[in-house]
């Protein structure tokens, strides 16, 4: 028999699973809209953006995962410093694109913006913000019967 303690559930690598799945379906979208307005370059701009998005969630997830588990200053030290490096990065990719006539970095900028934002608020009301339940909502009862395998069934022998 195992004695170690169960690890409580990683909340944010799920989070960041899901804004970093919804940018994927939002993506072709977000790509059409860009190349009407600014073209092939607004295309790889935009593109460029959502990567950028998507590896944003899952590195900031795994930072305040590791945080969390060395306690509340460690988050909080975490979510800091993972901004910092987001703002950091975003700013030299903009910078190293101004010059590459292939890539619009208008298109660039506003799709990290827009996207960041439209999946935040997206994810807000799956959050349970409340002391009881920190991290996702709990499921209801209906839900939990949901996923239940089915076990009026009889096993055939």
């Amino acid at each position: 028999m195992d004695a170690t303690p169960a690890l409580a559930p990683d909340h944010e690598s799920e989070i960041a699973r899901d804004l970093a799945r919804r940018a994927f379906f939002a993506a072709p979208i977000v790509l059409v809209v860009a190349g009407l307005l600014a073209g092939w370059p607004g295309v790889f701009g935009a593109a460029l953006g959502l990567v950028v998005v998507a590896a944003n969630f899952l590195v900031l997830a795994r930072l305040m995962a590791t945080g969390a588990k060395a306690g509340a200053q460690a988050t909080a030290y975490a979510a800091m410093l993972s901004y910092s490096v987001m703002i950091i990065v975003i700013t030299l990719m903009a910078l190293l694109l101004r010059n590459i006539s292939q890539v619009d970095v208008a298109s660039f900028v506003v799709t990290i913006a827009v996207v960041h934002l439209a999946l935040l608020f997206l994810e807000l009301p799956k959050l349970g913000l409340t002391p009881g339940a920190p991290g996702l909502k709990p499921l209801s009862l209906a839900q939990l019967d949901a996923k239940k395998p089915d076990s009026n069934k009889k096993e055939s022998r």
